[in-house]
């Protein structure tokens, strides 16, 4: 594989058997006091979030009511204007035109994933924020959680799981300049005994792979707040009666002191200025996703930050709207 030197002093890494991530979750806020911390959800429905309903039965309600499709169809009409918009702005080089532009592009798809969640093929819940009460200090957890169903006839839904998984092992399919997930700052491969990133790298997969992952979750304070974190990775595949299944999870460990410095953390402006992202300490972080052959999505998001976050009800919710959308979208 191609490196390239990053200075960073890491010991040997030898015999690492899982993938690795720096990443930064995009979660975030009710209130509940616990006794023990999130677990990640088992490979099944978690049919709380569809009113106990099977979600194929769930969903395809909901594309069958042509009142919500219709209201839908006009808010992604109005998006792919906004959007139209701010690259024309781009185009003439004008960076407060372009800054509003922006604006209103985000604040437009906003609305329409709200009303698609509404009625249409994804839901999520509200974010919980979880505190496990400790000796030396409390935990605080927040757990983000959705699901959708693909109800579409073309593709097959065959063809649908089979374009969505394929991006979910793939190294483009993550940061935002690649095409992939909108709160995803930057997804970078990384060689953890040569402290050096991977540029060639095409795939997370075989373990071990490790990268830099950098997540926005939002603005507040007048700045722009993310998170970054070390992970590992394990992908399970199941079939189950003909059913393939899917999971890939995240599970947080802490940076390695031989590791020094991972660099600033940015987001561009329209015109590609480095906005600077300020990064917020978490302590532990687990996720997952997981898809089925008969188009059933579920994400979940679980971070523990040890201290309450004002703009985590917000945006975490809307960062699992982002993510659930964008992968639904890739079965198409």
């Amino acid at each position: 594989m191609k490196t390239q030197n990053c200075g960073h002093t890491v010991a040997n890494a030898g015999g690492i058997q899982t993938v690795k991530i720096l990443v930064v979750p995009f979660l975030i806020a009710n209130f509940a006091f616990a006794a023990e911390k999130p677990v990640l959800p088992k490979m099944e429905e978690n049919l709380a979030l569809t009113g106990k309903k099977p979600a194929l039965e769930f969903f395809t309600a909901r594309a069958e009511d042509k009142t919500c499709q219709d209201k839908i169809a006009d808010w992604e009409k109005k998006t792919a204007e906004a959007l139209k918009d701010l690259e024309a702005a781009k185009r003439k080089g004008n960076a407060a035109a372009a800054e509003d532009a922006e604006t209103l592009w985000r604040t437009t798809r906003r609305k329409q994933l709200e009303i698609g969640e509404t009625c249409g093929p994804c839901v999520t819940t509200p974010v919980v924020k979880t505190v496990i009460q400790k000796t030396t200090r409390n935990e605080v957890w927040y757990v983000a959680e959705g699901a959708c169903h693909y109800t579409g006839k073309n593709p097959a839904v065959a063809t649908a799981f089979a374009n969505a998984l394929k991006t979910l092992f793939t190294v483009n399919g993550y940061a935002r300049t690649t095409g992939g997930f909108e709160p995803m700052l930057e997804f970078l491969p990384f060689d953890l005994a040569k402290a050096a990133l991977v540029t060639d790298a095409k795939e997370i997969i075989p373990a071990p792979f490790h990268a830099i992952l950098g997540v926005k979750a939002t603005e507040a304070f007048g700045k722009i707040v993310g998170y970054r974190q070390l992970v590992d990775v394990a992908v399970e595949e199941k079939d189950n009666a003909g059913v393939k299944q899917v999971q890939v999870t995240f599970k947080g460990t802490p940076v390695p002191a031989t590791i020094k410095g991972l660099g600033s953390l940015v987001e561009k402006s329209p015109l590609g200025k480095d906005r600077n992202v300020t990064v917020f300490p978490m302590s532990e972080l687990q996720a997952s996703w997981y898809i089925t052959s008969t188009g059933y999505v579920h994400y979940y998001m679980a971070g523990e930050f040890g201290a309450s976050l004002p703009f985590a009800l917000e945006a975490g919710r809307e960062a699992a709207r982002e993510v659930l959308f964008t992968l639904l979208r890739r079965f198409n």
